[in-house]
């Protein structure tokens, strides 16, 4: 089911996008990269609006990823209530 952006902020609240140091800060000692928009801004210099950051990680590094958030016992992000 995809919410609208009132609906999701109606469960979730505000949010804004993490910065590339928060990331980094977020992933210690993990390899990854940054993708999509913001990696073709960095490698143009053409300034743009971004609604998030994208990264990606190596495939050996899934499982550590994995680790450092909660685990699910359904495999979807769900609504706290």
């Amino acid at each position: 089911m995809e919410l609208t952006d009132s609906e999701f902020q109606a469960l979730y609240g505000e949010w804004q996008p993490l910065s590339i140091p928060s990331v980094r800060d977020l992933l210690p000692g993990l390899t990854w990269w940054v993708v999509g928009g913001w990696a073709l801004e960095l490698a143009t210099g053409v300034r743009r609006h971004h609604e998030d950051l994208d990264i990606a990680v190596p495939r050996t590094c899934v499982a550590a990823l994995a680790a450092t958030w909660p685990t699910t016992t359904s495999g979807s992000l769900t609504p706290d209530r």
